[in-house]
Order: structure tokens, then sequence, then C-alpha cells
């Protein structure tokens, strides 16, 4: 079975509505045995492949309104050169970042579907690393319990 689907405008919005629409009602007509087993697969399939090439438009909008909403926010975006922070990966470790710069994209091809933005860090042995903002504290920070 091969699914076709044209559309007059192939926007992203119009895709993103569509694959919104699918999955509401794909439960119910698989329920009322309006689709065969095959063309659920074969829609499932589709939704899965559309939402992964859309991804940035579900996360980076989102992630980037509830970032500023932080209390944090006026931190990481201010953060130097070799300034002394908190990991919150970690209970007492601190860290420097290495160029204080935030990136949008990971640059580990590994963790390029992660929503930014990322700082780069750097250990007390000189090793670095990737994190993403919002595990960055201030070094006076101490995680409550």
């Amino acid at each position: 079975m091969r699914l076709t689907i044209d559309f007059l405008d192939g926007t992203d919005e119009n895709i993103t509505q569509l694959v919104l629409a699918v999955q509401y009602g794909l439960s119910t007509a698989v329920e009322g045995e309006l689709v065969s087993p095959d063309f659920e697969t074969e829609l499932k399939a589709w939704i899965k492949a559309e939402t992964v090439r859309l991804r940035p438009l579900y996360q980076a909008r989102p992630q980037r309104e509830y970032l500023r909403e932080s209390k944090w926010y006026p931190f990481w975006i201010d953060l130097k050169p070799e300034q002394e922070v908190r990991w919150t990966q970690t209970k007492i470790a601190t860290y420097f970042c290495v160029t204080g710069e935030l990136v949008t994209e990971h640059p580990d091809l590994r963790y390029r579907g992660t929503a930014g933005p990322f700082v780069e860090l750097r250990r007390h042995t000189g090793k670095t690393f990737w994190s993403h903002i919002a595990q960055i504290r201030p070094s006076g920070y101490i995680k409550e319990v």
C-alpha cells in the first residue's frame, strides 16, 4: 500500500494541521473499523516522518517562551567567558563557561533534534562539554532539596 497526500498549498502550517487532524481522528477510525490495519500503519509512519521533519516548529517556539519566563533568563543571556557556574546535574561541582556564547543547535550530531540554546562548559580538568542553559545556575546557587 502506498499513501499519497497532495496539498493545494503544501506549507508546513498546512501539514501540521493535517497531522494534528489525522492524529485526533485515527484512533476513532481504527476502533470503528473504517480503516484497514495496513492503512493505519501507513498513516502512523507518515505522521512520524512529518513530526520529525517539523520538529523545530513544535519545539523552538514553546521552549524559548518557557526559558524567557524563567527567573534565570537574565543570568543565562549574560554569561561571560570563564564565568564560574553551577551545573544542575551535579551537587556541588563548579564549572566555567568557555566562551559564554549560546548556540541554538547542539554541536554534537547525536543531539541535533534537541531544542537549544546550549553553552559550552569546562571542568576543572580542562575537559569541555555542552549543556542546555536550563541546567546552568549562578555559582552561588545551592539546589534546594
